[in-house]
């Protein structure tokens, strides 16, 4: 059961792969009645040479109903420790399983986990999630604004706003991605205005001018501000609220630096 082939796949992996979630079950449900839960544990949490343990390998290959099946046995027979170390697992993309859920947008998959972790994680272990970063350098703030509707982002961002501090809030704002974006910037390379107002007018309430300072000034990889991005897209309604927002927090010298 636990023997591991070349590609460090067991056969949960295996069965998986090819999608045959009777198979999956009914070795489940053997390792239920004859295994210890460490032995359980190990099966589940086994990571093959591509980072991915028995989760992120039935959000990659799987229907919804496959994930369902793993997901709702994992809740059933593990503990909440055990359970948020599946979810927080990393593979070789970096990414979690809330971050492969919305890169594949697989919305249904991502709704099941979001609804657990939000009953079942303490402040800190939302934070070590929605911060993890992948090897694109994303956080689900940049992948949910680059792949997805609004109402995605809104979920997370009001999460995040009704759990996390200021600071870790903040932090996560100003996390930027390869390209050098923060999520200033992809809210408007993505042309998500009502996600970009959201952010505004958090940003406006909670952070300091220093930090607004530091949103407004962030420069991407193509030497662009915020302001720039904004009027090279043609989005002059969200040039107004960025300028307006400048005008508002910054000295004369900082917005002319922006000018």
């Amino acid at each position: 059961m636990l023997a591991i082939v070349n590609e460090g796949k067991t056969v949960f992996h295996t069965a998986l792969e090819v999608c045959e979630l009777e198979a999956f079950l009914g070795i489940c449900n053997w390792a239920k009645e004859n295994l210890t839960r460490e032995e359980v544990n190990k099966l589940l949490l086994a990571i093959d040479n591509d980072g991915r343990t028995v989760i992120n390998t039935a959000l990659h290959f799987c229907e919804i109903k496959v994930f369902q099946g793993i997901f709702n046995w994992a809740k059933e027979n593990l503990t909440r420790e055990e359970v948020y170390k599946l979810l927080l697992a990393i593979d070789n993309n970096g990414w979690t399983v809330i971050n492969m859920a919305l890169e594949f947008r697989e919305l249904e998959e991502f709704q099941g986990i979001f609804n657990w972790a939000k009953e079942n994680l303490t402040r800190e272990e939302v934070y070590k999630l929605l911060l993890a970063i992948d090897n694109y350098g994303r956080t689900v703030f940049n992948t949910a604004l680059q792949l997805h509707n609004l109402e995605v982002f809104q979920l997370i961002f009001n999460w995040a706003k009704e759990i996390l501090t200021r600071d870790e809030l903040n932090k996560l704002l100003l996390a930027i991605d390869k390209d050098g974006r923060t999520v200033f910037h992809t809210a408007l390379q993505f042309r998500k205005l009502e996600a970009f107002l959201g952010i505004c007018n958090w940003a406006k309430e909670n952070l300091t001018r220093e930090e607004v300072n530091k949103l407004l000034l962030a420069i991407d990889n193509y030497g662009r501000t915020v302001f720039h991005t904004a009027l090279q897209l043609h989005n002059l309604e969200e040039f107004q609220l960025i300028f307006n927002l400048a005008k508002e927090n910054l000295t004369r010298e900082e917005v002319h630096k922006l000018l």
